[in-house]
């Protein structure tokens, strides 16, 4: 361990030694510490190693290895605000980083800050076009900021790259989903399936593509399929339920819903959903009518209270209330 360290450091002072060669106006003091950064980082010191890097941009505040360097500890330690500044500095005094880009645009996205680090991922792209991760990070975050055809544009770049990633599949069949382009989500996640077998996170967005395309069977026999393999899903409860809803099995989509409740209570569309259930069942009752629609308006008060922005639901309320 001792004998690699000396390696490490040897070639560290031979690289610091090449830095300050061509920065043609030395700053050794930086590199020195720079160098220090490095062996402390390595042996676990990493706030002794913010110090020491600290330094070496006091020395050069244009040292982009030293900002590359504070962005990496940062992350490690969970500093992401930290993290953030010391990558934008690095791309800004090295524009040709493609590690520094890209972490700029991982950092930003684990922050849900998606138009910044879609700035960062296509950066990262045009400095290494073939890079499969960059651009399908790329086409996440555009995809988040609603920039779709850019957000295509990039999945199947990366599907140029690597086409025996499902992921790619994946993230086109939801973009084409969201552009209502149903038949083409439909093509892309069964793609995906054929190349990863039944998976429930393949499954029940395909499901929900039949849905919307009125294969209510083909997303009820998928979902069960589904709900086989993770009993505990509750989006496929949630999503059953609406099938058999639109099946006009009523008793069988409440107690769907009631599954989806009971692994998360906080699942307001399945509220809703159990809601409008008991509404259709109180309708065509000939016994507790009253009771059944009451069991109804009270789901849909809870899924209201969870997500007051539901303006059709509060208008469906206010009308069943009436007709009471």
């Amino acid at each position: 361990m001792i004998k690699n360290t000396r390696i490490n450091y040897l070639i560290l002072l031979s690289l610091s030694l090449a830095i300050i060669s061509l920065s043609g106006c030395g700053r050794p003091m930086a590199v020195h510490d720079y160098v220090d950064a490095v062996m402390l980082n390595d042996s676990g010191q990493q706030d002794k190693a913010i110090k020491k890097l600290n330094y070496a941009i006091f020395h050069d505040r244009k040292f982009a290895l030293a900002h590359s360097l504070k962005g990496d500890i940062y992350r490690e330690q969970g500093k992401l605000e930290e993290a953030d500044a010391a990558y934008e500095a690095a791309t800004k005094y090295n524009p040709w980083s493609f590690k520094d880009y890209y972490n700029l645009g991982k950092i930003n996205q684990e922050m849900k800050r998606y138009e910044k680090a879609s700035k960062a991922y296509i950066r990262a792209c045009e400095i290494k076009p073939q890079n499969f991760d960059a651009n399908l990070n790329a086409a996440k975050c555009l995809k988040e900021i609603d920039s779709l055809d850019d957000a295509i544009e990039y999945s199947y770049k990366a599907r140029e790259i690597n086409p025996n990633d499902s992921a790619v599949e994946l993230l086109l069949g939801d973009i084409f989903g969201e552009i209502k382009d149903n038949e083409q989500a439909i093509a892309e996640y069964r793609r995906a399936l054929e190349r990863d077998g039944n998976k429930p996170e393949i499954m029940i967005p395909l499901a929900i593509s039949y849905i919307r395309t009125d294969r209510i069977e083909a997303a009820k026999e998928l979902l069960k399929a589904a709900i086989e393999i993770d009993p505990n899903n509750s989006p496929a409860y949630q999503y059953l339920g609406f099938a058999l809803i639109r099946l006009n099995q009523l008793d069988d989509a409440i107690d769907n819903y009631k599954f989806a409740i009971q692994i998360d209570y906080r699942d307001w569309k399945s509220h809703k959903g159990l809601g409008v259930a008991y509404i259709l069942k109180s309708s065509k009752a000939d016994n507790n009518k009253e009771k059944l629609k009451e069991i109804g308006l009270n789901q849909w008060k809870i899924s209201l209270k969870m997500n007051p922005k539901q303006p059709s639901l509060r208008k469906m309320l206010a009308k069943y209330s009436k007709e009471k």
